[in-house]
């Protein structure tokens, strides 16, 4: 049992003075994993005066491109609207036939924000409104 004991204690004082290494190889530094969407989605949040818009948007291929807009438009006041286009890849491109998803992030410090919309080809894909 003492001898038990005295193979826990120093087994632990060797784990405590040992540095350990993330996965990056450096100590102290974590490697996020990479996020790759499996479908269309879109979410916003708003707390003391930050909004949040993430989501990922479908695209026909890899090889197209996803160009964003951000602003406020003049009928919805105090509502950030996020307009999306998704755009063919350059001519002459050759691009696998499979459907993809592109994730966004937008995030910004608003005061007085009432709501956020997702929009694409003038019509609504998200809409959420802050009490």
């Amino acid at each position: 049992m003492r001898i038990t004991l005295i193979l826990l204690v120093v087994s632990a004082l060797f784990l405590i003075a040992c540095d350990v290494e993330s996965p990056t190889g450096q100590p102290g530094v974590v490697e996020e994993e990479v996020f790759e969407p499996t479908e269309e989605y879109f979410d916003a949040s708003y707390q003391d005066g930050v909004l949040v818009l993430e989501g990922a948007v479908e695209k026909p291929s890899p090889c197209h491109r996803v160009r964003f807009l951000y602003g406020f438009v003049e009928r919805t006041p105090n509502t950030l609207v996020l307009d999306y286009d998704v755009l063919p890849p350059p001519e002459g491109e050759t691009c696998a036939q499979v459907v993809s998803y592109e994730a966004f992030n937008y995030e910004a410090e608003y005061f007085g924000i009432k709501g956020a919309q997702v929009v694409s080809d003038g019509s609504i894909k998200f809409r959420r409104v802050f009490d």
